[in-house]
């Protein structure tokens, strides 16, 4: 009797430290959403004039602001690293730095222009140097314990 009451009491005091837990994970991302509302990891689908789409993530580290990786899924299977260059209001505008190669080196000298459209949609627009590869979407917050950042892979210095 004396063991099943105290594996009720054990299991009880389990449920109520995770509860605790996960209310201090949301106070953080709130507190860290309160200070830049752009720190975060989003997910969504970039659209190009072929109305062809391909998934994307992007990150913007808390602990360095201004290094924002974008990566693409399969079959483009690229990363871009920029470099924040501008943050007006609710914009930031990124500098493409270094790539991995393939497709993202269409935009090594390009922009990207993410623009927060509320606390859990990003807007991102996509370009080249000269304007005629552009492609843009929505993303939205990922689940920072869901998502998995692929292996860091050579990148390759702008051109």
């Amino acid at each position: 009797m004396k063991l099943r009451t105290f594996i009720k009491t054990g299991v009880f005091s389990l449920v109520i430290a995770a509860i605790a837990l996960c209310g201090l994970r949301q106070a953080k991302a709130e507190d860290q959403a309160g200070t830049d509302p752009f720190v975060e990891t989003w997910l969504g689908m970039l659209a190009n004039a072929q109305q062809r789409t391909y998934l994307v993530t992007v990150t913007v580290p808390a602990s360095d602001k201004t290094a924002i990786t974008l990566r693409f899924g399969a079959p483009r299977d690229c990363i871009i690293s920029g470099k924040l260059s501008s943050k007006e209001g609710n914009t930031l505008t990124v500098s493409p730095r270094d790539t991995t190669g393939g497709y993202c080196d269409y935009f090594i000298t390009g922009k990207i222009v993410l623009t927060k459209s509320d606390a859990d949609r990003l807007r991102i627009n996509l370009s080249d140097e000269t304007g005629n590869r552009k492609e843009s979407g929505i993303l939205r917050r990922a689940q920072s314990s869901s998502v998995k950042a692929p292996a860091p892979a050579k990148l390759s210095k702008k051109k």
